[in-house]
């Protein structure tokens, strides 16, 4: 759970955009190493977020990017087993910054821990697949568990 070689390459060059003042050239950045699976209308948004950041909004992600680096691995951070919340870990299969091997890790330490891994969708599986929000209200505000879940986006998915 440190950040893997494709994360600690966009903070270097997110951070070499940061010293030169081109914020904008961000969303580049977002959506050529892990966006490549949102559409125009997403990839647009994003584009339009980092045109008009603020210097106080570029600093926050800059520091954002300098504390993933620092922290190193999250189980010498935080102590997973500790959660005691009812806990759903999602995440697209093909995520390029979130390593397989990290959910399941959080999987095994999180007491009551569940872990999806939706197949053909990256980081922003939100966007990609934004029906999947309507299974995590289903988890999260209604208490199901994954395998009442109807046939949808979750039910669909392979298991961690």
């Amino acid at each position: 759970m440190k950040p893997n070689a494709v994360m600690q390459s966009i903070i270097v060059r997110a951070e070499a955009l940061y010293d030169t003042g081109n914020y904008a050239a961000g969303a580049g950045l977002i959506v050529e190493m892990f966006g490549q699976q949102i559409g125009p209308t997403y990839k647009r948004q994003i584009e339009l977020q980092f045109a008009s950041l603020s210097q106080s909004s570029a600093e926050s992600f800059y520091l954002h990017c300098r504390n993933i680096l620092k922290m190193g691995h999250l189980t010498d951070t935080i102590d997973l087993s500790r959660i005691q919340a009812r806990t759903l870990i999602v995440n697209g299969s093909k995520d390029r910054i979130i390593d397989l091997d990290d959910m399941q890790l959080a999987e095994g330490l999180i007491p009551d821990c569940t872990c999806i891994l939706v197949d053909g969708v990256g980081h922003f599986l939100h966007f990609e697949r934004p029906e999947i929000l309507g299974d995590y209200e289903k988890f999260l505000v209604h208490g199901d568990r994954l395998q009442s879940l109807p046939a949808s986006s979750l039910a669909a998915a392979s298991p961690c």
